[in-house]
């Protein structure tokens, strides 16, 4: 059995495209990838299981985001989610498997 692909690159051809749902399930990403930060009416970001550690501050920049998937990812660390309370639109956050021992403060002002 070979290993997940590291994306290293994403094409620029997502730059502020009108991409409104991605989804990537087992690749090694480690973060979300900058293409996928510009593209500015994403509203479904799914990356369950990607080995992503960090939540970069330029979340902040996907204001129309609905949906944040980061099940079974190794972010452990609550402050990471600090970037949580800049995303008026979002409604849907999955955190399930990620190793944390406590809900991030960020996720609890979500608006429902």
């Amino acid at each position: 059995m070979s290993a997940s692909p590291k994306y290293t690159q994403f094409p620029p051809c997502l730059n502020n495209s009108w991409l409104r749902l991605c989804s990537i399930t087992g690749a090694t990403l480690e973060t979300i990838p900058s293409e996928l930060l510009a593209c500015n009416y994403l509203e479904r970001l799914r990356l369950p299981s990607t080995g992503i550690t960090s939540i970069p501050a330029d979340l902040s920049k996907l204001a129309a985001l609905e949906e944040l998937n980061l099940a079974n990812n190794p972010i452990a660390d609550a402050k990471d989610f600090s970037v949580l309370s800049e995303l008026t639109r979002l409604k849907w956050l999955v955190l399930a498997g990620c190793g944390l021992t406590e809900v991030p403060e960020s996720a609890m002002q979500l608006r429902t």
